[in-house]
C-alpha cells in the first residue's frame, strides 16, 4: 500500500527521485503506466490481507482500517493539489490549518495510524478510547515527520535524503511557505507572490533568503522541542505501559533522540 501511495504521489507531484532512485514513472517504458503499476500494489492488499488474516478475529477490522487509510491519503494529496491551479500557487490556501489537513491525511495515516493501529489490532487491544488517545499522538507524529520533510526538502542534502528538493519550484503548500507567509512583511509577500513556483534558480533563491530572514530554522527548532515534550507527556498519561514505552521510542526515532534514554530532560 505504501509503495502504490509512493508511486501515486511521485507521478502526480512530477517528482524525480525517491530514495536516491528516479521515481518509478521516469524508468523508460514505465511513464502512465506508472499509475496501473500502483492500482495493482493498491488491490494486492487485499489478496495478502484474505490470504493470511482472513482466520483473524481482526479481518474485517483490518480491511476497514486499509481502505480508510488509502481514502484519507486521497484525500490528502487532493488538498495538497488545491495549493496549485493551472501552475499557480493559491496562496489564500496556504495556511497552517491547510498545511495540517494535508500532513495529517498524507503523513499521519500512512506513516503511522495504519501500521499502530493495525498492530493493536493483532495484538487484541480493543479499547476505543486507547485508540482515540494512540490517535491523537499519531497524528501528531505524522505531522512533525511532514515538517520535517519539508525542512529536509528546502535545507537537506540530496546525496543524504535520496530526493531532490523541489517544493519550491512546484510551489508546494510546506511548512516554511506557510510560517513565511504567516510572518512576512508586506514587501516580503509580494516578493513570494512573484517568485514561489518559478522553475528559476534566481527566483528559488529569493523565497529562500526571505525564508532566513524570518529565522524559520530558528521557528522549526522550537516547534520541534516543544512537540518533542507534548508528545511525550501525553504518550505516559496512556494506562497501557507496554504501548507507552513503544511509542516513546517510536517518537525518540522520529525526532531522532537517543532512543536508549527516554527521559524527558532530553
Amino acid at each position: 500500500l505504501q509503495c502504490y501511495l509512493v508511486i501515486a504521489d511521485d507521478t502526480v507531484d512530477t517528482s524525480e527521485t525517491r530514495n536516491g532512485f528516479p521515481c518509478w514513472y521516469r524508468y523508460e517504458g514505465v511513464g502512465m503506466r506508472a499509475i496501473v503499476d500502483g492500482q495493482i500494489l493498491g488491490n494486492s492488499v487485499y489478496v495478502l490481507l484474505k490470504r493470511h488474516f482472513s482466520n483473524h478475529n481482526c479481518y474485517a477490522s483490518l480491511i476497514q482500517l486499509f481502505r480508510e487509510a488509502a481514502f484519507q491519503v486521497t484525500v490528502g494529496q487532493i488538498i495538497d493539489m488545491l495549493a496549485v491551479s493551472k501552475g499557480k500557487p493559491q496562496f489564500n490556501n496556504f495556511t497552517m490549518d491547510m498545511f495540517k489537513a494535508t500532513a495529517s491525511n498524507k503523513s499521519a495515516y500512512a506513516f503511522f495510524i495504519l501500521p499502530n493501529i493495525a498492530t493493536m489490532y493483532l495484538a487484541e487491544i480493543y479499547d476505543e478510547q486507547l485508540y482515540r488517545d494512540t490517535k491523537s499522538i499519531l497524528f501528531r507524529l505524522g505531522e512533525y515527520l511532514q515538517v520535517q520533510n519539508d525542512m529536509s526538502d528546502c535545507y537537506g542534502n540530496p546525496e543524504a535524503t535520496g530526493k531532490k528538493g523541489n517544493d519550491i519550484m512546484h510551489g508546494k503548500n510546506t511548512w516554511l511557505i506557510g510560517k513565511a507567509l504567516q510572518n512576512a512583511t508586506k514587501v516580503q509577500r509580494r516578493i513570494i507572490e512573484e517568485h514561489y513556483g518559478k522553475t528559476e534558480l534566481e527566483s528559488q533563491q529569493k523565497i529562500l533568503a526571505i525564508y532566513d530572514s524570518l529565522h524559520l530554522l530558528d521557528y522549526y527548532l522550537q516547534y520541534e522541542e516543544e512537540t518533542y515534550h507534548q508528545i511525550c507527556e501525553d504518550v505516559l498519561k496512556l494506562p497501557n505501559k507496554s504501548l507507552s514505552n513503544y511509542l516513546l521510542n517510536l517518537t525518540d526515532i522520529v525526532f531522532v533522540r537517543d532512543t536508549n534514554n527516554n527521559s524527558l530532560s532530553h
